[in-house]
Formats: C-alpha cells, structure tokens, sequence
C-alpha cells in the first residue's frame, strides 16, 4: 500500500503539475484558511475588522505571488515536491497573520488572539518539522529550499508584528526580523538564491525570538505575564541581531547555479 502511493506521488509529480504551478497553489491554500479566518473575524468583530484582515490578506498573498513569480523565473523549469506545499501552506500562515494585523483587533485572550497564536505555532512547528522529512523522502527542489528560509522569515516578521499589536511587545522587536531580510538581498544581489542552515548559535537564537513572539500571543493571562516578557525581549531580541549581524559578516559562500 505504501509502496503503491509513493507511485501515485512520482506519478504526480513527473505529470502535469510543475513548480511553475506554485503561485497557483500558494493562492488555493491562502484561500482556504483566509476564508474562514474572514468569517470568524466578521461574526465575532463586525464587517470592517473582516474587511481590514480581507485587505491585509489580499495585499500579502500579492507579495508572496510576486516572490514566488522572481524565484521560479530564475530557477527555470523544475518539478514539484509534496513538501513545496507545505512550505506554502506556513507562507499563508504568514498571509493570515498579516491580515490579522491589520485588521487592527487588539483582542488576545479572544478569538483574535487565538488564531494569531495558533497561526504562529503551526508555522513555527508542524509546517516546519514536516517539509524537511518530505524533500527527503520525494526529493527536494530548488524553488523548495530559497522558499524554505524565505517562509520561516515571512512567518517570524509577522509573528512579531502580531505580538506587537496583539501581545504588547515593544516596537523595537520588529528590528531583527527586518535586518534578516539583508541576506537575502545580498544572495539575490550577488546572482545566487536565499539559503538556510548556519551555526547552531544562529538556529537557537531564532528558536528563542520565535518562543518569545508565540509567548507573547498566548491567549492567556498570568501573573507578571507583562514584566516578564519585558524583561525577557530586550537580551532575546538584541542577541538575535547580533547574529544577523555577524553572519553577514561571514564570508559569503559561493551563489547557487540559477540556470
């Protein structure tokens, strides 16, 4: 049985759906959880909160069209893997999280609340601990690995712009989130494609600003909840950029072939 569906899997794949389908998908799977983040927003706030997350959303989905569109135009014609829409699917988390901060509900012990912490912890966990394991199993792809990274900074950005508007987090927190877009930019500068790994200093310090956003959102109420996030962000989100500092700092390494 499980042999006769990684067939059906390879099948799929040496068919008609190609990478180049990726933006299409990334639309059908924004759809399916915007939608009904739209109709509790608008059965729980009212018709402007749904129509600001709808704004929100739709400018978002725009985005990471546009993205998706530049990297499949360098990388050429390419094969889909399962994990490809898996990494789509943490991209509209990310999309759904935008749209939650802007549809200005400040309400984190309520239904807004809820779905930005559970948008954050999804992306953060299962999206991501299950796409590496599937471009092992059915092979990985370029466009895959450059949205890999590119999606996990997508979500940590708006995972902290949630914990702003949503969970008191103070402003500055946006900073390290932001300086990581410079590698990315270099990479692209320098012909190559945005790329993940590094030290095991730079992956725990991004585990530790991502504890402290989706901490932020919890959508409950302890004791010295506030003082200690204060007390908490500052080292967290100071040691992250320092290590998106210093590894732009590092030698670059050689771009990856884009043709």
């Amino acid at each position: 049985m499980a042999r006769r569906a990684d067939e059906a899997v390879a099948t799929t794949l040496s068919g008609p759906w190609r990478i180049r389908d990726a933006q299409r998908a990334g639309w059908i799977i924004g759809l399916a959880v915007a939608l009904p983040v739209a109709a509790a927003l608008l059965a729980t706030y009212g018709a402007g909160s749904a129509l600001r997350f709808a704004t929100g959303a739709v400018l978002a989905a725009g985005i990471q069209w546009l993205v998706i569109g530049a990297l499949r135009r360098r990388i050429g014609p390419e094969r889909a893997s399962p994990a490809d829409l898996v990494t789509l699917l943490r991209a509209a988390l990310g999309m759904l999280l935008v749209g939650l901060v802007a549809s200005s509900v400040a309400d984190r012990l309520g239904v807004a609340g809820w779905l930005a912490c559970a948008a954050a912890l999804l992306g953060a966990t299962v999206t991501d601990w299950v796409d590496g394991p599937l471009a092992r199993r059915y092979g990985p792809t370029r466009l895959g690995g450059a949205l890999d990274i590119e999606t996990d900074s997508w979500l940590t950005l708006w995972s902290a712009a949630a914990a702003i508007a949503v969970g008191g987090l103070a402003l500055w927190c946006l900073v390290p989130p932001l300086a990581r877009y410079l590698h990315p930019a270099r990479a692209l500068l320098r012909g190559g494609l945005p790329a993940g790994g590094g030290p095991w200093w730079g992956r725990a310090s991004g585990v530790a600003q991502m504890a402290l956003f989706i901490a932020a959102l919890l959508p409950v109420q302890v004791p010295l909840r506030d003082a200690t996030l204060a007390a908490v962000s500052l080292p967290i989100c100071a040691a992250q950029l320092i290590v998106q500092l210093a590894l732009l700092l590092r030698p670059a390494r050689a771009p990856a072939r884009t043709g």
